[in-house]
């Protein structure tokens, strides 16, 4: 007699039909443009819209550069606008590369400017790119933690490309394509009310 301790797989939904799109804000803190970081929540991105509506607000944050003098609270900054976007959305796609085994700087200071309340309870996608695959736990031992401070809902998996996983700023890798899909499977039932009464996993 053989056993099996893995975990089976959700059910994959083609698509999920709604009204009301599903807000999401991506944050992408890379100084550089065009990015792989900014290549990787595109792609996500693409294949969340290929199962349910939603409306995309995408934050680069090396735009918000020259905005970041602005007086505190200034509601006609461009930090301002994206703080409410990040604030009212749904669900976030919180992006970096690997700088020093940590996010970016410019990442970090966006999330420095939001309240401390902001974040509550709202699914978070950690997403991170570097150089070599031996930066993928910065997920767990960076990001986690500062999202843990907002109370937000990390979700258990995220998503972390290496360079060779690109190509001309495009997801080149089966491994990284396999590890994208099984994201937006678990990511559902955080964005589907139906999903949520209805859950993907089956009974173990």
């Amino acid at each position: 007699m053989t056993s099996s301790f893995s975990t089976p797989e959700p059910a994959a939904p083609t698509h999920i039909s709604g009204s009301v799109p599903v807000k999401i804000a991506v944050v992408n803190g890379s100084p550089s443009i065009p990015s792989k970081t900014g290549a990787l929540a595109h792609e996500i991105v693409e294949r969340l819209s290929n199962k349910l509506p939603v409306d995309v607000r995408f934050i680069a944050v090396n735009d918000l550069v020259p905005f970041f003098s602005d007086s505190y609270g200034d509601p006609s900054s461009p930090i301002a606008t994206a703080l409410a976007t990040i604030a009212d959305a749904d669900f976030l796609i919180a992006a970096s590369p690997i700088y020093k085994g940590s996010y970016t700087g410019l990442f970090k200071h966006v999330f420095d400017l939001l309240p401390p309340s902001a974040l509550a309870d709202k699914p978070v996608l950690l997403v991170a790119t570097g150089g070599t695959e031996r930066h993928t736990l910065a997920l767990e031992h960076q990001f986690r933690p500062l999202f843990g401070f907002f109370q937000a809902d990390t979700l258990p998996i995220t998503i972390y490309g290496h360079d060779s996983e690109f190509e001309n700023y495009k997801v080149v890798s089966a491994e990284l394509d396999k590890r994208i899909d099984r994201a937006v499977l678990r990511a559902l039932p955080f964005l589907s009310a139906d999903l949520r009464e209805a859950s993907l996993y089956p009974s173990i």
